[in-house]
């Protein structure tokens, strides 16, 4: 059994490990912000280690993200402490499929001279429209 715990790549996340069917069926009932500063967390993302899945949403849960690099980029560092993953292996996360939008995200965590660890993340990109900016916010 993965620990449920709350990592910083930048951006400090509690990381809740769950098994596909909870993942599947999760939702945000209310706003979580409290709960997470109370783990010393800013955000939460739901992963299923068999599956490598990710979801995320906005802390009231009005938004789910279809591909989080932030997100991403804790939960291969959480890989890399508590799963067989090493250093330097690529991990590819899913992510948005439940919200009709599936991504994957490519993580690899290196280390660096000075002993600490370096997250990289990437994957590709599809433009889902444009606009233009008619003047500049007051």
């Amino acid at each position: 059994q993965m620990p449920v715990q709350t990592i910083s790549t930048g951006l400090r996340y509690l990381i809740v490990p769950v098994e596909s069917p909870a993942l599947a069926s999760a939702a945000i009932a209310r706003d979580l912000t409290a709960l997470l500063r109370g783990h010393g967390a800013d955000f939460a993302v739901l992963f299923d280690p068999r599956a490598l899945e990710i979801r995320r949403w906005s802390n009231d849960g009005r938004m789910e993200d279809f591909a989080t690099g932030s997100a991403a980029s804790v939960v291969a560092a959480y890989l890399v402490r508590h799963a067989p993953h090493t250093l330097g292996e690529p991990v590819l996360l899913s992510q948005g499929r439940h919200a009709g939008r599936s991504s994957q995200l490519f993580t690899r965590v290196r280390t660096g001279a000075a002993a600490e660890e370096h997250v990289h993340i990437g994957g590709t990109v599809r433009a889902i429209g444009d606009g233009h900016l008619r003047s500049l916010p007051a």
